[in-house]
C-alpha cells in the first residue's frame, strides 16, 4: 500500500549480487501510488552461480535519478513472503 507517494515511476523490488559488481538478478515491475488501497505483487528471479553466496534484497527508486531528486510518501508491506524453488 502507498499513501502520498510523490515521484514519477514508483518504487521497486530488486535483487542484486554484491559480489558480482552490484548486477542486478531481478527487479520488480514499479509500485506506484495507490492511494491508501491493498494492491498486490510479485516477481520472479534467479539468481546466477556468479553472484557468490549472498544476494540482496532491497527497495530503490525504479528510476535512477528520483533517488537523488527526492520524493515523499509512505509504504506499508504486510504478508511478505520471499520463497525459492527448484530449477
Amino acid at each position: 500500500m502507498t499513501t502520498r507517494l510523490r515521484m514519477e515511476q514508483g518504487l521497486a523490488w530488486s535483487v542484486r549480487c554484491p559480489a558480482a559488481a552490484n548486477a542486478e538478478a531481478g527487479r520488480s515491475a514499479a509500485l506506484l501510488d495507490s492511494s491508501g488501497a491493498w494492491k498486490g505483487f510479485s516477481f520472479e528471479f534467479v539468481v546466477p552461480r556468479n553472484c557468490g553466496p549472498i544476494a540482496s534484497l532491497q527497495l530503490e527508486t525504479f528510476a535512477a535519478f528520483e533517488a537523488v531528486a527526492g520524493f515523499k510518501g509512505q509504504v506499508a508491506f504486510d504478508a511478505f513472503e520471499l520463497s525459492a524453488q527448484a530449477l
